[in-house]
């Protein structure tokens, strides 16, 4: 049965348990390539326990959860921080979280190194922006996704994969994590941006064309999106789980409608042998800084709308480059661009990146 979750209209059964597939190697990696996810219930224990103790103290220490509250359930207070102090690279609090020792040790890997060396292989190496990559959610009253659906196929050209850990315990009500079943066989989808917004992948035919018609642009992927329903896949997460995922499943961030702060981490491994994407090397602000510099030489010579989405997906793709200026480098990407752009030539490129 659809449930509606703050204006979401969705079809949402459980997640399929890996537990019972821990010392077969084979098996896991065959159920990864079936489904596109393994989720294992309880596989982080001390790690995830001293960080959960270390972040909701923090919040503590500041007065934004009920000095009353269960370390597995914080209670948010009246006194609630501005979103920037929440913003991935650069909050206060975030900053403040990513110093944490107790991240270090559940950021490259914990006690799930083990089952992550079976999946990707050795030597596991994990992305410097895991330290960086903890999200703190206050409850919200906003319509929709609370991260819109997409692939990190799209970001990211290189064999890795995604693990996602609750670091309260999240229900329905906090919203979480929900994959959409077997979208990992799918290919790449469509990714929108809308002058420099990113929209992320349609839920259906009708969002796309709306998207369209508002000025939105492809910048890669192909699959285009129909108006069947779609199945997506969550569950009520407890501290200690673990959900892993390939770069081709679509997912989603749902909207915290509780009162409980929700307190999550994404963190990216991958074989060190593999080839890795600029940003794995990199902290996330790093990243972000070098983002902002090309849409502020964008916003300095008037490239706006669809060329300037192409533009600043180009320039993401390839990172930064001491050789060049960034300047010069999207002043050189218009000229190439304009042209298809005004052809209609460039409608997205294929980016599938095969797991395995």
């Amino acid at each position: 049965m659809p449930k509606e979750i703050n204006r979401l209209i969705m079809i949402m059964i459980a997640l399929e348990e890996a537990n019972q597939y821990l010392d077969d190697r084979e098996k896991l990696i065959n159920l990864l390539m079936d489904n596109g996810y393994l989720f294992i219930r309880n596989l982080l224990t001390e790690s995830v326990t001293r960080l959960n103790r270390d972040i909701v103290n923090l919040l503590k220490k500041h007065g934004y959860v009920s000095d009353h509250s269960d370390l597995h359930k914080p209670v948010v207070t009246s006194k609630i921080p501005d979103r920037s102090m929440l913003s991935e690279h650069h909050g206060f609090i975030t900053r403040k979280i990513a110093k944490l020792q107790s991240l270090k040790e559940i950021s490259q890997g914990g006690e799930a190194k083990q089952v992550l060396g079976k999946i990707v292989g050795t030597p596991l190496y994990s992305w410097v922006e895991n330290k960086d990559r903890v999200r703190v959610v206050q409850p919200s009253n906003k319509m929709g996704y609370a991260t819109a659906p997409h692939q990190d196929a799209f970001h990211f050209r290189t064999k890795f994969v995604t693990m996602w850990v609750p670091l309260t315990d999240i229900s329905e009500n906090e919203g979480g994590l929900a994959l959409r079943k077997l979208s990992h066989t799918e290919g790449l989808h469509k990714h929108w941006f809308r002058s420099g917004e990113y929209l992320g992948v349609a839920d259906n035919n009708k969002s796309a064309s709306t998207w369209l018609k508002s000025g939105a642009t492809v910048t890669g992927g192909k699959v285009e999106e129909d108006d069947i329903s779609k199945v997506w896949l969550h569950s009520n997460y407890k501290l200690g789980d673990c959900l892993i995922f390939t770069p081709q499943m679509v997912h989603a961030g749902l909207p915290n409608i509780s009162g409980n702060w929700r307190i999550s981490g994404d963190f990216r491994f991958q074989n060190k042998r593999n080839v890795m994407p600029w940003q794995a090397r990199h902290r996330l602000g790093y990243t972000h800084s070098y983002l902002e510099e090309v849409e502020n030489q964008l916003s300095d010579l008037n490239i706006q709308g669809k060329l300037g989405d192409h533009i600043a997906e180009k320039m993401r793709l390839e990172g930064p480059n001491r050789r060049q200026s960034i300047s010069e480098r999207v002043k050189n990407h218009a000229k190439g661009l304009s042209g298809q752009i005004n052809s209609g030539i460039l409608d997205g490129n294929e980016r599938v990146v095969k797991y395995g």
